[in-house]
């Protein structure tokens, strides 16, 4: 009676072979659970294989990344040193280049060894980045005449490129000139005009009661009668052109080669001087000045209106563009160069003449704004972008 009948072992078998079977199908099926284990660990490594794929994407994408440095117009660059001009070894300035003749006759430039430096622009395609000073320098460049006008852009680059240099290969350094900002700004220049009276040269705003023959255009041609006379590069604005002058023979030299004697026009001083030749009653005389307040929508990138204007303090001077400029007034011309500040205004670009067509010349002193140009491959330079205290700033490394 306490026993396991035959029929229950034998309904014991049948159920555990039953059991086994089901087993056995679920564990050897093509879909049993050996199958989906088997998918499961070749889907695991190629889940391995695929995360390691895609880790050495980022790695190449992380290593070949290019930064967009006119994303950080502005931003502060540390590592750039220029080679050191002291008192004891200046860059000189001679009187028969700037014009102009001091107590010494020449005048001298040294480093300024504080001076600061932020990214002004980068041309990807050329692998050139710029920097420009955080300020104009402290010394002042005077320039008078023909002779200054003549020689201004070469002065104002000669300065930079001795001050400024830091004589690495792919290193060059020039002023800033006013068609770097023309490249910066919206603002349209060639419709610049201003009225045609006095000598003071403001832009029109509103002209709608005046007619055009009160207007100077930009790029409009005039005839002055007797007040003719031009230093002879006139027409070339950017040009850089670097003469010297001797008043005793009236001859000019080159760049180290004689040239032709000037003709001698006496000033109204009654002395001799070879300061500029004469053109006729016919002699036409071409805009090319404008002056403009800027307003900072006037930028394609604002922060070119900080770069620009918001660089000065009560110690900042007016600084020269190196650009040469003429300016149409109702009796004359003068001829001089492109300038950042006039009267105290520091979003003002106008200019300041040396020279007039009438023959007279005039003294202006102005400081001077660096810009370092940097061929990253040719110096063999690296930039690596850095963040202090949530302030993005560069620091440039030299392989050499």
């Amino acid at each position: 009676n306490k026993g396991i009948t035959l029929v229950a072992l034998v309904v014991t078998i049948i159920i555990l072979l039953i059991l086994a079977g089901v087993t056995l199908n679920i564990a050897l099926s093509e879909n049993g659970i050996f199958e989906k284990t088997k998918e499961a660990v070749e889907k695991y490594k190629k889940a391995e294989e695929d995360e390691e794929n895609a880790i050495d994407k980022i790695a190449d994408i992380l290593e070949n990344i290019t930064i967009d440095y006119n994303d950080y117009v502005g931003c502060y660059v540390e590592g750039y040193k220029p080679e050191i001009k002291t008192d004891k070894n200046p860059c000189i300035i001679e009187q028969t280049t700037s014009g102009y003749k001091n107590n010494g006759e020449s005048q001298k430039f040294t480093t300024e060894t504080e001076m600061k430096w932020r990214i002004w622009d980068y041309d990807e395609n050329k692998g050139i980045i710029r920097l420009i000073s955080e300020k104009p320098t402290n010394e002042l460049l005077t320039l008078q005449g023909v002779a200054g006008y003549n020689n201004g852009v070469w002065a104002m680059n000669e300065i930079c490129k001795k001050c400024y240099s830091n004589n690495e290969d792919g290193v060059t350094v020039t002023n800033l000139k006013r068609s770097d900002i023309q490249k910066v700004s919206n603002y349209d220049y060639t419709k610049y005009k201003h009225k045609d009276e006095g000598t003071e040269a403001e832009e029109v705003i509103d002209d709608s009661s005046e007619t055009d023959e009160d207007f100077v255009y930009f790029g409009e041609s005039k005839t002055y009668g007797d007040n003719n006379k031009y230093p002879e590069i006139w027409m070339n604005n950017d040009s850089n052109w670097q003469y010297e002058y001797n008043e005793e023979t009236g001859t000019k030299r080159e760049k180290d080669k004689e040239c032709t004697i000037w003709e001698k026009i006496e000033n109204d001083e009654g002395k001799m001087s070879n300061n500029f030749i004469g053109g006729t009653s016919s002699t036409e005389f071409k805009q090319s000045f404008y002056v403009h307040n800027y307003k900072k929508e006037e930028f394609k990138n604002e922060k070119y209106y900080n770069l620009i204007f918001e660089c000065f303090d009560e110690n900042t001077k007016n600084y020269w563009l190196a650009s040469r400029v003429v300016v149409l007034y109702h009796d004359d011309c003068a001829f001089g160069f492109g300038n950042i500040g006039d009267d105290n205004i520091s979003c003002r670009l106008g200019a300041d003449g040396v020279f007039r067509s009438m023959g007279t010349t005039r003294i202006n002193s102005d400081a001077l704004r660096p810009i370092v140009s940097i061929d990253l491959k040719k110096s063999g330079c690296t930039i690596t972008k850095e963040d202090k205290d949530d302030n993005v700033t560069f620091k440039l490394s030299w392989d050499k």
